[in-house]
């Protein structure tokens, strides 16, 4: 079985959990129907719109930057997987 670990960001993570609930899901089980079938949990997002100061706290936080670090090291070193989101799909079936 193949296992992948996602970070969510809390807004998403809110809404899979209310999901996941409604349908007597786990998280996983949710997060992965949810990727398979290609739904996406709809929010009204004004992508023009400037960022607010929780949004640029959340961003620049300590962990964040250290997981962007490690993303970058392990790229670096050659230990990503690319894949489309078609490929991920196939991979979580």
């Amino acid at each position: 079985m193949t296992s992948i670990t996602l970070e969510l960001d809390p807004v998403f993570q809110e809404k899979l959990e209310k999901y996941a609930s409604e349908h007597n899901q786990s998280l996983s089980d949710s997060a992965r129907y949810l990727l398979n079938k290609g739904y996406e949990i709809e929010e009204d997002i004004d992508l023009d719109a400037p960022y607010t100061e929780e949004e640029e706290r959340l961003f620049y936080s300590p962990s964040n930057l250290a997981a962007l670090d490690e993303s970058i090291k392990q790229l670096e070193a050659g230990e990503v997987v690319k894949m489309t989101l078609e490929e991920l799909r196939a991979t979580l079936k």
